[in-house]
């Protein structure tokens, strides 16, 4: 994420979002599933009926303005969750889990 820090550290400013992603379609259920994974937790993921969400639907992300100053994607999600939790485990934990 340096990197990217960078390039958007020397973007004009303006009032775009810049979103930092994969660039890939992620269903919901399965972000749900590589989370509880990494974070080494079983249990039962449930759904609110209420919200329109569904699991069939996915998570878009647009990183066209993240591209357009140079970036691209070096990992994909589960890559990028594995890395993170690793560094939470040592940074918080000491490397041991909890």
């Amino acid at each position: 994420m340096v990197i990217s820090a960078e390039h958007v550290m020397n973007a004009p400013r303006g009032d775009v979002a810049i979103s930092l992603a994969s660039g890939k379609l992620t269903p919901v259920r399965e972000m749900g599933q590589l989370i509880q994974h990494f974070a080494g937790r079983d249990g039962r993921i449930t759904w609110d009926v209420a919200n329109p969400l569904k699991d069939r639907d996915q998570l878009p992300v647009d990183v066209s303005a993240a591209t357009q100053l140079g970036w691209a994607p070096q990992l994909t999600l589960r890559e990028g969750l594995e890395r993170t939790t690793q560094w939470y485990e040592n940074y918080f934990n000491g490397g041991k889990k909890q």
